[in-house]
């Protein structure tokens, strides 16, 4: 990421703390901020980063569609299913699953929401940083 701002640099302080933990972190903030360019730096400053980097674009799936997504099926599980697929969870196994385009007002079940939401991280607009503009 490039940039000079004090926002910046605070929340990249933050994901630097963060990355050799193994708690969830869930990163906020309007579409093009870098939200997937942080995710992609904790996971490679974390010690899963030899393990997968998985991201799930939630907002490209079908609610119904969503479960099997993250959790894979077996042969013959509905039908259409003619072989078994690994889930997003499974490839991941042991490293980062980024869900992104997932917060919809309401439309996240809120255990879960919970449980990504153990460490907050909303990253500025850049009309916030306008020293980082050129």
């Amino acid at each position: 990421m490039i940039g000079s701002s004090r926002k910046l640099f605070d929340v990249l302080k933050i994901a630097s703390r963060i990355a050799p933990t193994d708690a969830p972190v869930l990163l906020l903030g309007e579409n093009g901020t870098g939200k997937d360019l942080l995710a992609h730096g904790i996971h490679r400053n974390s010690r899963r980063s030899t393990k997968p980097f998985v991201t799930l674009n939630c907002g490209a799936i079908p609610a119904e569609l969503l479960e099997s997504e993250l959790f894979g099926y077996e042969s013959g599980a509905f039908t259409g299913a003619a072989k078994s697929k690994p889930g997003k969870l499974e490839l991941a196994d042991g490293g980062t699953v980024f869900f992104d385009e997932m917060i919809d007002q309401g439309s996240l079940r809120e255990d879960l929401y919970y449980r990504l939401n153990v460490i907050e991280l909303t990253l500025p607009p850049l009309r916030e940083r306008r020293e980082d503009i050129e």
